[in-house]
């Protein structure tokens, strides 16, 4: 046992005794010096940029309401993240599968299939448009009891449409957006029916994995 210590002991100072001319050079102990300069500086900044991109991370979420003591029902699109969110792609789907068209077409078309298009209002964030980070404000809405033609003072009737608008949204709505930050990281938002919502960033490989905000 003692015998393996010894080892041991040489073999972990082994290191240290053929650095230790090359440490009391002084020109060596500048060298040294300079890379831990180096690297403690790359640290710092990559410390930095972490913090900064973390910060700026967009974070969509899509609000549902459905309360009929409630001035809007329906579904709306807030921007709850740190950062700008910059849309890639929208698309509606109908029972699962994605619907043709831009987005005013996908809408009228889900629409005319379940035969809301007569008193809901709908919404969405194009391509190429950006939703500025604002927790608590609505950046567009995605399909709402059109309140021109009813409203909550019409308190039965109101009710009646949040009920229609949520079994429609149940049974056959989809929505898919893909946005970016300023970074360059790509995010998916699925969402279903009323199911939670998927959460989607791509990684190294540029492939899609589950995330969580």
């Amino acid at each position: 046992m003692e015998r393996i210590r010894w080892l041991l002991r040489r073999a972990l100072s082994l290191p240290w005794k053929i650095a230790r001319p090359f440490v009391a050079s002084p020109d060596w102990r500048g060298t040294i010096v300079g890379v831990l300069a180096l690297v403690t500086s790359a640290y710092a900044g990559y410390e930095t940029r972490y913090f900064a991109r973390k910060t700026a991370t967009p974070y969509l979420f899509i609000n549902e309401t459905f309360a009929s003591s409630s001035n809007r029902l329906g579904l709306t699109l807030l921007n709850v993240g740190g950062g700008s969110a910059f849309i890639d792609s929208f698309n509606v789907l109908f029972d699962g599968k994605p619907l043709s068209g831009d987005w005013s077409v996908q809408w009228a078309q889900f629409q005319r299939l379940t035969g809301t298009d007569t008193w809901t209002n709908v919404g969405a964030v194009p391509p190429h448009s950006s939703v500025p980070s604002a927790p608590t404000v609505v950046a567009e809405i995605l399909i709402i009891v059109d309140e021109r033609k009813y409203s909550p003072q019409s308190a039965q009737e109101w009710a009646l449409k949040s009920k229609e608008l949520r079994d429609v949204i149940r049974s056959h709505l989809g929505i898919r957006i893909g946005y970016h930050s300023m970074y360059g990281d790509y995010f998916r938002l699925d969402k279903t029916g009323l199911d939670e919502p998927q959460m989607q960033r791509r990684n190294l490989l540029r492939r899609y994995v589950p995330w969580t905000p």
